[in-house]
């Protein structure tokens, strides 16, 4: 495990976090206006669109995702836990033991080099980071100790701060949530959270949603028809709430998959659970986050290069069309 950064590098952290935010403020948001934080009541279930910073036309949510391609700058880094922010300008991911954050000016450019997440280290290993739409709430599974927690059990946490060029401050544990090994949290912004957690049989995990009303975690709601013998990881949730992508080896997946499920109402249940065959390959392959107009699905996969690299998870992105 990796030592803990020195706190020399958080001025150098946060300056190249600002700087690369600085870029492009988000589309039709004045200063005073933006998007909904994780603990803000949520308005109403509709979809939420944000047109892209590039000012491209935006896809039809209708039409399927073409293939994944790779995303420039982040071949030699591990994708497995890559989320981004709203704009995609930043990612958020984990070296194994430490949160750590990539910058692009734009988002068909390349990702630059990896800074640790300011304000957040510890000795213990920081794993799956999620950021909230204004990039001021961060979650994260963690095997450090809170309140007695035992050594070595990941949890999920969470850290604010008031400014996305400011460090995060104080990291507190997630209230309400069951106790067990808790990983891979993706948070539907003031409205539910959804996460992984052991199945307590040594064979894999299940996908777990705990509402949020008023800023408060409530009791976790039934995801039945979404269960498998078969392990479930990294839930990916659309910010309408109608669709879900997750990682599995159900059947007939040779090895880990992405797979989808829809719902016409956020009232009701997923159905028409299936697996998201145009977006997979022979080899490993997991959702890992979603942009808020439903356009682009990032994916992590080790499927092997065209000029025959090394087998890795790198990261892939596949858009819809216009």
């Amino acid at each position: 495990m990796r030592t803990k950064p020195r706190p020399a590098s958080l001025a150098a952290a946060s300056a190249s976090l600002l700087a690369a935010l600085a870029v492009l403020a988000y589309p039709g948001c004045s200063s005073g206006s933006s998007p909904a934080s994780p603990d803000d009541d949520a308005a109403a279930d509709a979809p939420i669109l944000i047109q892209p910073p590039d000012g491209s036309v935006q896809c039809s949510p209708s039409k399927a995702f073409g293939t994944p391609t790779l995303v420039p700058g982040f071949e030699a880094r591990d994708a497995s836990s890559a989320r981004l922010t709203a704009n995609e300008l930043v990612l958020y991911f984990d070296d194994g033991a430490h949160l750590q954050f990539a910058t692009r000016t734009s988002r068909t450019s390349a990702f630059g080099a990896s800074n640790p997440v300011p304000g957040v280290s510890s000795p213990k290993a920081d794993l799956s980071p999620w950021v909230s739409a204004d990039d001021k709430t961060l979650l994260f599974a963690s095997t450090r100790d809170v309140d007695g927690g035992s050594p070595g059990t990941s949890r999920l946490y969470r850290a604010r701060r008031d400014s996305a060029s400011l460090a995060f401050g104080s990291v507190e544990e997630i209230p309400g949530l069951p106790t067990g090994e808790s990983f891979e949290p993706y948070l539907r912004d003031g409205v539910e959270l959804w996460f992984t957690q052991d199945k307590g049989t040594g064979f894999g995990r299940d996908l777990l949603r705990a509402p949020i009303t008023g800023g408060t975690f409530g009791a976790l709601t039934d995801t039945s028809e979404l269960s498998d013998p078969a392990p479930d990881r990294n839930p990916v949730i659309s910010a309408d709430g109608r669709t879900i992508y997750f990682q599995s080896t159900r059947t007939p997946s040779q090895k880990s998959d992405i797979w989808m499920a829809t719902r016409s109402d956020t009232s009701k249940k997923f159905a028409s659970l299936t697996n998201a065959a145009s977006l997979n390959s022979a080899s490993e392959d997991a959702p890992t986050w979603i942009s808020p107009d439903n356009c682009r699905l990032y994916l992590s996969s080790d499927r092997p290069l065209e000029d025959g690299g090394s087998p890795k998870l790198r990261l892939y992105v596949a858009e819809r069309a216009p």
